[in-house]
């Protein structure tokens, strides 16, 4: 077989992995492989604010001009390359980007989108599992986290003061479930998060 085919059914196959899977577990690749290109991938987050779209695609993030929303015009594709885009929250000119990465730092960017058509990173702060959903107010965004219980990590939230957004910090964490936390909204003192349990069925929680 063509060593270039074989090479890119083994991305196929490392990429389906990666997004089909539910399990909360950080992957550790036995050979020796790098991206050396990618297009397109499995979208799971969107945010809309005026006349912009943001989308997670893949590793990038696509924004689209929807002003005629019966045709979209692509404006970027920013590409964070070993870093999966799971969920999007777009505020006050700055996206906060909830992800994963197959090898490498999960955890929440933050881009500067005041310019829709040059989106640039301002900061990044790692997670210790996979940053699956994000929710900001008042300066501060509520991470939602997956479980690694292998390494002893559980599921939760972190809570990152993103006042100062090119220095984020921590402000407080809860992780203390066995689950796949999916999504989180904060609304009055109250977290809610969607979650996957342990068992795979679908639960809510706060």
């Amino acid at each position: 077989m063509d060593p270039r085919r074989t090479i890119g059914l083994m991305g196929w196959a490392l990429a389906a992995s990666f997004c089909c899977t539910a399990a909360a577990q950080v992957y550790d690749p036995p050979w020796n492989v790098r991206l050396a290109g990618q297009i397109g991938g499995c979208c799971e987050a969107v945010e809309v604010v005026g006349r912009y779209a943001y989308v997670g695609e893949g590793p990038n993030l696509t924004i689209l001009d929807v002003w005629n929303s019966s045709s979209p015009v692509p404006l970027v594709h920013y590409s964070f390359g070993d870093f999966s885009v799971h969920d999007i929250q777009v505020k006050d000119g700055l996206a906060y980007i909830a992800g994963a990465a197959l090898v490498g730092n999960h955890g929440l960017q933050i881009v500067d989108v005041t310019d829709p058509s040059s989106p640039r990173i301002v900061s990044f702060y790692p997670t210790p599992v996979y940053a699956q959903g994000v929710y900001v107010t008042d300066g501060l965004a509520y991470v939602a986290c997956g479980a690694h219980l292998e390494a002893g990590v559980r599921g939760g939230f972190l809570i990152i003061d993103v006042s100062d957004p090119t220095s984020p910090t921590l402000r407080g964490s809860f992780l203390t479930l066995p689950v796949l936390a999916l999504n989180i909204y904060v609304s009055d003192g109250i977290a809610y998060l969607a979650r996957l349990s342990a068992l795979g069925s679908t639960r809510g929680c706060k």
